[in-house]
């Protein structure tokens, strides 16, 4: 009597074997991704931290650059008669040494171009999400004078992403708080192709806030850059979220030597004096300008430059009112009113002259 197997069986075997090895293979390897590309982002993170903005040099930032497969770029602006454009020209990171650049860092499994390549399929994009993270260091005259870093989870109708921004007085404009710290949950709409919609989270905060939440501020989930992981804004940088939620920090406080000189001007200013007048005495709100710079902004001398959301008029019709905060504690525009929010309300007449002042200003009258 034979000993040997039915033939079905062997075939079987053989089938789940090759089975096994189509499905074991390619899992293998997701697991092999996600392990290179964490330890990979949490190692970029470890290093974006030692940056101290205003004081690391360019050659430290270029050392960073090469160990992680960095570019170097700058931005040129040229002034059309219509409005500028924006062009973007690849340079050497050795240029950055002691020049004026901005270097991008990844980790380096994300700077593959096959896979950014193969991400772009739209068949894929639909069913996949698409994972990315990089740095981005602002050099000016040789030094470290802006760090973003950013980790975005994009799928095909939501491009979620959570940002930290660290930057320095000579930095240049490109938010809009006047404190040492700020969190602001953005949500807007991308023209064009897909992602639609963004959903977006963005620390900031200057090189002099507390050391502590600076290091907060890169407390970044490296798990949500797994292959196909979708995670929301707050599930890449759970903190950020927390501290939104939780933290009453108010993201605009006039410096006391502007605020004083805004009470002086305030309280000398005659009932009928024009809404044009009242803007040339005291400021405007700022219009984003990527050229200025953030110590520009910060002066204490009047007129002041009003960040976004801290100056707001009325009702169109009569009387028409223009409203200065001189503290706030959300800039977007909608949110509800902190506990401890000042401002003074000028209310116009129907010619646009002063008709009388609210004021929840201490040292500030109302009147008449």
């Amino acid at each position: 009597m034979s000993n040997s197997r039915p033939w079905w069986r062997r075939c079987f075997r053989r089938i789940a074997f090759l089975c096994a090895v189509v499905v074991l293979l390619p899992c293998s390897a997701v697991v092999v991704y996600d392990l290179v590309i964490q330890w990979q982002a949490r190692s970029l993170i470890r290093v974006l931290k030692t940056i101290q903005v205003g004081r690391t040099s360019g050659r430290d930032a270029v050392a960073i650059a090469n160990r992680f497969r960095g570019f170097a770029y700058t931005n040129e602006i040229t002034e059309l008669k219509n409005g500028s454009i924006d062009s973007v020209h690849d340079i050497p990171l050795n240029a950055c040494v002691a020049g004026d650049c901005t270097l991008s860092v990844y980790p380096g499994l994300l700077d593959l171009k096959f896979l950014r390549k193969l991400w772009s399929h739209p068949g894929l994009f639909r069913r996949v999400a698409w994972n990315d993270m990089q740095g981005c260091l602002e050099i000016k005259q040789g030094v470290v004078q802006k760090l973003r870093v950013e980790m975005d989870s994009l799928d095909f109708e939501i491009w979620h992403s959570a940002w930290t921004e660290i930057y320095g007085e000579d930095s240049h404009v490109e938010i809009w708080n006047r404190t040492p710290w700020s969190i602001r949950k953005v949500q807007g709409v991308v023209s064009g192709g897909p992602p639609h919609r963004t959903s977006r989270i963005v620390v900031g905060a200057w090189s002099t806030a507390p050391q502590d939440r600076i290091l907060r501020a890169f407390d970044f989930d490296t798990r949500c850059l797994w292959l196909g992981a979708n995670c929301t804004r707050c599930q890449i940088l759970p903190s950020a979220c927390e501290d939104y939620d939780h933290d009453n920090s108010y993201e605009f406080i006039m410096p006391e030597e502007a605020l004083a000189k805004f009470r002086q001007v305030v309280n000398h200013l005659k009932l009928g004096t024009p809404r044009v007048a009242i803007e040339n005495q005291l400021g405007e709100e700022v219009v984003f300008d990527p050229r200025r710079r953030l110590r520009d902004l910060v002066r204490n001398r009047l007129p002041f430059s009003f960040p976004r959301g801290t100056v707001l008029t009325g009702p169109t019709c009569c009387p028409l009112s223009l409203t200065y905060y001189v503290k706030k504690w959300r800039l977007d525009y909608g949110m509800p009113e902190g506990p401890d929010d000042r401002n003074v309300t000028f209310v116009l007449d129907e010619n646009q002259r002063l008709l009388r002042i609210e004021s929840r200003v201490e040292g500030i009258a109302s009147r008449p």
